[in-house]
């Protein structure tokens, strides 16, 4: 349910924002950080979040996919956010209380996200989506490449 309410909460959201990061794009990308990338994933990862609810409340394997990528992604991405904002913390001149709290809020992120993870990888999960052959190294590998492909192709959309 929450990834339904997530998902729907995330459209609503780019739809909201739209106007603004248009006009943030030319100031971004001044420093390095365009924003086009994010103004298409952010739709893109609601209806991937969306689907996912549906998907794990009807007990799909593709709903279990869709839920394990979207909390594998979002880790992945706020880590590599707030690598970025430490390292442009200088050439943009970030507060360092700001850049301190946010790798806080990544680190509690995180640790929420691996939780999931963790619980969605447990064998009852798993024989709920009729998925107990899982090989689980293999699954996060799939994740990882999954992870990657989308990174790339979001910055090449940048």
């Amino acid at each position: 349910m929450l990834n339904i309410l997530g998902g729907l909460g995330m459209l609503l959201l780019a739809t909201a924002c739209q106007p603004a990061l248009r006009e943030l794009s030319g100031a971004s990308e001044e420093i390095g950080l365009p924003l086009a990338g994010m103004r298409m994933a952010v739709p893109i990862f609601g209806v991937v979040q969306f689907s996912a609810g549906i998907g794990l409340w009807t007990g799909v394997r593709w709903g279990w996919w869709l839920a394990a990528f979207s909390y594998f992604f979002s880790s992945l991405r706020r880590i590599a956010t707030a690598v970025a904002l430490v390292l442009l913390m200088d050439r943009i001149q970030l507060d360092p209380q700001l850049v301190v709290r946010n790798v806080g809020r990544t680190i509690g992120g995180v640790s929420i996200n691996a939780l999931i993870l963790v619980y969605l990888f447990s064998g009852k999960v798993l024989g709920y989506f009729g998925m107990e052959e899982l090989r689980k190294l293999r699954a996060v590998a799939i994740l990882l490449g999954i992870t990657m492909a989308a990174g790339m192709l979001l910055m090449l959309g940048a």
